[in-house]
């Protein structure tokens, strides 16, 4: 059985537990600078999933706080210093609003494991580090990535100039609510662009206290606003004309939406990253099984299964599978469930009680469908526990059941046999999802040949999630277009301009 721990072990876990208390949590709209407050029927209830418990009442931002975010932010960008502050200044200023992050790690993790349930370790070696490295990296790649000055004869001169497209929205997600931060808002602000990030309503802590951050480096107020709400406040920034570009994280139903309300606005340029979960290939002559089998549970699980590359699916060739399923089933034995804020806690809870409750009705009707639990249901860890789900490991569907096909977003992996590496390269295409797969065998023409035919945006050989900021990724076809990361991203949030000058005219 998976372990649960309810009690500190250590002092460390301990003082992590007391620190919510020593916070001041401010969750009103950050504009132009400064926090606004929004009527209180214009508000919403930030419940921990730790505990179930309210955490604060936050913004709900309407038209009426959207349009004024805008409208400060259309000013900035039009006629204010940002977009004219020389590329070296505003380098420095993302150098120092990395510093102010790093400095400020622990208020920063403590906010994310309190309102989404990751755990604390988590919290900070990953999100809080990622996000740090992200921005130091795009404030040291500003001014190198510039135009272009191309060869047109000796009776013309020609130069393309890269300039900043206007004002971005960022709508990000809660699963990793400061990574976007980092490889979407950074790159953007690094242009000159003016910003206005619309975090999830489940955990927008950490970015309001995030951006003020990046105000004491230096960046404008009005350079940098973070709205709070639902899907009113997303709405409204999608239809507004005064915004330019919409960079969306989320589900497939929240990028199409954003892709209609640019066809019935501005046609803004609308950039969705909307998941879809990954399929693992293990093949026959597989590396050490044992050490293959962590890394798929790590995969599978980490972050409760919420992360959009997330291993949802494992095509094993059928002499690997009942060996493969034993590994599986030992890797996740060893797990660590319980309270986040315990420092060896490795599955915390999920970010809602209904999140849980959906997961775990797709279980039951894939086990109504044949499939069977090898590990895995709900858990109450301790009286008070909140959307807890335990690591879910089911062999035996079918690979049309929602559960294998849809994107799972919670603690649960299915392992489906196959005959070959053809046959598992076959079932990919039908579960239509892009972002990205793994493939596990010693065989490089296998590695290279499967990873020919499987149409996503990151294939892993022998690995998950191995990534770097200056590698792009993103995915393809439902799960969406464009790329983050490296210098790929600034495509996005830019323009290219062509001036042509005849030389000698007469």
């Amino acid at each position: 059985m998976t372990t649960i721990v309810s009690d500190p072990i250590d002092r460390t876990a301990a003082v992590w537990r007391g620190y919510p208390d020593r916070l001041h949590i401010d969750a009103r709209a950050l504009i132009g600078g400064a926090r606004c407050d929004i009527p209180d029927s214009d508000s919403f209830e930030i419940v921990s999933p730790i505990t179930n418990c309210p955490i604060t009442l936050a913004a709900a931002c309407d038209d009426v706080a959207v349009d004024h975010a805008v409208r400060t932010a259309r000013a900035e960008f039009d006629r204010g210093d940002w977009p004219r502050t020389p590329p070296a200044e505003r380098s420095a200023a993302l150098a120092r609003w990395a510093d102010a992050i790093d400095a400020h790690g622990d208020e920063l993790a403590v906010l994310i494991c309190w309102e989404m349930g990751k755990p604390l370790r988590d919290c900070l070696e990953i999100d809080v580090a990622g996000v740090v490295r992200a921005i130091r990296w795009y404030a040291a790649a500003i001014g190198k990535y510039t135009g272009d000055h191309p060869d047109t004869g000796t009776r013309s001169l020609a130069f393309v100039a890269r300039e900043p497209a206007g004002v971005v929205a960022a709508i990000t997600p809660w699963n990793f609510p400061l990574a976007q931060l980092g490889y979407e808002v950074a790159p953007a602000l690094s242009l000159g662009n003016t910003v206005l990030v619309k975090p999830s309503e489940h955990a927008p802590l950490a970015v309001l206290r995030c951006a003020e951050l990046a105000h004491t480096a230096g960046i404008p107020g009005a350079a940098l606003a973070v709205l709070p709400g639902g899907g009113r406040a997303g709405a409204a920034l999608g239809l507004h004309p005064g915004v330019d570009v919409v960079s969306v994280t989320g589900s497939p139903a929240a990028g199409r939406a954003f892709l209609t309300y640019s066809a019935n606005g501005n046609s803004k340029r609308v950039w969705p990253e909307v998941g879809g979960k990954s399929t693992a290939i293990v093949c026959a002559d597989a590396p050490e099984l044992d050490a293959v089998a962590r890394k798929l549970v790590w995969g599978a699980y980490f972050n409760q299964g919420q992360m959009c590359t997330g291993i949802s699916r494992i095509l094993v060739e059928r002499s690997l599978s009942a060996d493969l399923v034993a590994a599986l089933s030992e890797a996740v034995d060893d797990l660590v469930l319980g309270d986040p804020m315990n420092w060896d806690t490795e599955i915390g809870p999920m970010v809602t009680t209904a999140a849980a409750r959906t997961v775990n009705d797709l279980i039951a009707a894939a086990m109504n469908g044949g499939a069977t639990m090898v590990r895995g249901g709900p858990v109450q860890p301790t009286p008070t526990a909140g959307a807890y789900l335990a690591p879910t490991l089911l062999t035996g569907g079918t690979p049309g059941a929602r559960i294998v096909v849809e994107e799972v977003f919670g603690p649960v992996t299915t392992v489906l046999e196959v005959d070959g590496p053809d046959h598992a390269a076959a079932l990919a295409w039908g579960f239509q999802t892009g972002i990205a797969a793994s493939i596990w065998t010693r065989n490089l023409d296998t590695a290279l040949g499967l990873a020919k035919r499987l149409r996503v945006g990151t294939v892993w050989v022998n690995g998950f999630e191995t990534d770097d900021v200056t590698v792009p990724a993103g995915g393809r076809g439902p799960s969406g277009y464009g790329r983050s990361k490296s210098l790929a991203v600034l495509d996005k949030y830019s323009d290219l301009k062509t001036t042509w000058i005849t030389l000698n005219p007469g």
